[in-house]
């Protein structure tokens, strides 16, 4: 039986970017290339209290440390082809984690992410746009640190040095209406994702404790619709429907 419990957290950060790009533009045609690197490290320390009702006092001490470094690379060509605009691109993205807690690295790793999007116009009030893109959901320091820090005397939460990062793949179809000054949007997408970020729950003694894992895959499939365009002189209207 506990009487009282105090929880202190002092955690500092610092995030450093350096980005360079360059685009090429042309009457039809556009290039933009350019790279990034980035580091971010945090610090943090948390002090818990337990006061039982025998008078007695517990406490715990955790720290959070650890940093990491992502370098990234990326290129888009934009160009005409037989009545329609292209965009193709692809970036190129790496990450390494450096976790005090721990005596071997998490994986981070280098991952490529190729893009494509194809707009054309059908008629004069009508246009069809085709996409697909990929993108990546890093852990964070405190996802992977597996050190253990109370949220109360009975639950906490640690991370897990084994986590992936989530990848996500997307496709989506649109037409775009214009009659006058209303318009139509019609959407449809289907996106798929792996290394899914889950949450376990595991009683360590006396105590819950979770912590992310990766389970399985999410795929999710839908359509919206939105309506726009005026009613009367400083009145307009939106009309949003979605399918999930």
């Amino acid at each position: 039986e506990f009487s009282d419990f105090r929880v202190r957290s002092d955690l500092s950060g610092k995030t450093t970017i350096l980005k360079l790009d360059h685009v090429r533009p042309d009457r039809e045609r556009r290039l933009s290339v350019g790279g990034q690197f980035e580091h971010s490290f945090e610090d943090g320390r948390q002090e818990s209290t337990t006061d039982s009702a025998s008078g007695d006092a517990v406490a715990v001490e955790t720290t959070l440390a650890g940093s990491w470094s992502q370098e990234a690379a990326y290129l888009t060509y934009q160009f005409p082809l037989w009545g329609t605009t292209v965009m193709a691109g692809t970036r190129v993205e790496s990450r390494q984690y450096d976790i005090d807690a721990v005596n071997e690295d998490p994986s981070g790793g280098t991952y490529l992410f190729p893009s494509l999007h194809v707009e054309r116009k059908v008629e004069n009030w009508l246009t069809a746009n085709l996409s697909y893109s990929s993108r990546i959901s890093w852990p964070n320091i405190a996802d992977l640190d597996p050190r253990v820090r109370f949220n109360n005397p009975t639950t906490a939460r640690a991370g897990n040095p084994l986590l992936e990062p989530e990848k996500t793949h997307s496709f989506e179809a649109k037409l775009m209406a214009k009659a006058g000054n209303h318009s139509a949007d019609v959407t449809a997408y289907y996106q798929k994702t792996r290394d899914l970020r889950s949450v376990l729950a595991e009683l360590q003694g006396d105590v819950l404790v979770t912590r992310p894992v990766n389970l399985g895959t999410m795929t999710s499939r839908g359509a919206n619709l939105q309506l726009r365009g005026p009613l009367a002189r400083g009145l307009k209207y939106v009309v949003t429907a979605n399918l999930a």
